[in-house]
């Protein structure tokens, strides 16, 4: 925990630190200076498009410069992020209208991995992918729970940068 939080305040403060193999091996597979969170998608108008990232630029559709996360914030979302979360990805409603992205930099301040959440949809998109077992059978209850509850935590650093999650798709639009 520490060497991760000691890595980003290196990188983020212009300090260079060997990388950690052990976290290279972890999601986002790279090292990486900064994390934003970020609106967009509001007019819903993305159909199966959905990156936040296109050809190395944000999507057209983010409103705003983002939001930075703190360090304690990346590490939740790392933390989430390298959990069993193929049955977000796949998705729990097998739907996927995306609002929120969170995306990391690196010290050229190019983008170099992101996540794209559906909240109302109960699903994630990670790039760079993660490898997951194909979910072949119904989950239980147990495990939808647990998928819930990191979809939980990065909804609560969502709301914490006062970025809006709202209950329906159609209400980004109104806003």
């Amino acid at each position: 925990m520490w060497l991760v939080y000691g890595f980003f305040i290196g990188t983020v403060t212009g300090e260079h630190t060997a990388p950690d193999d052990r976290q290279i091996k972890k999601w986002p597979y790279c090292n990486f200076a900064y994390v934003k969170a970020y609106l967009y998608n509001l007019e819903n108008k993305l159909y199966g498009n959905h990156a936040i990232i296109k050809n190395g630029q944000l999507d057209s559709t983010v409103t705003g410069a983002g939001i930075l996360l703190t360090p304690p914030q990346v590490e939740k979302v790392l933390e989430a992020t390298n959990k069993d979360i193929g049955g977000l990805i796949v998705g729990l409603s097998k739907s996927y209208i995306p609002h929120h992205g969170i995306v990391f930099y690196d010290n050229t301040h190019q983008p170099v991995a992101y996540i794209t959440l559906c909240f109302d949809c109960e699903a994630v998109r990670v790039f760079p992918e993660i490898p997951f077992k194909p979910i072949t059978k119904e989950l239980s209850e147990k495990k939808i729970k647990k998928l819930l509850d990191i979809l939980a935590i990065y909804k609560k650093i969502i709301l914490e940068t006062g970025l809006p999650v709202f209950n329906s798709p159609f209400d980004y639009r109104e806003n």
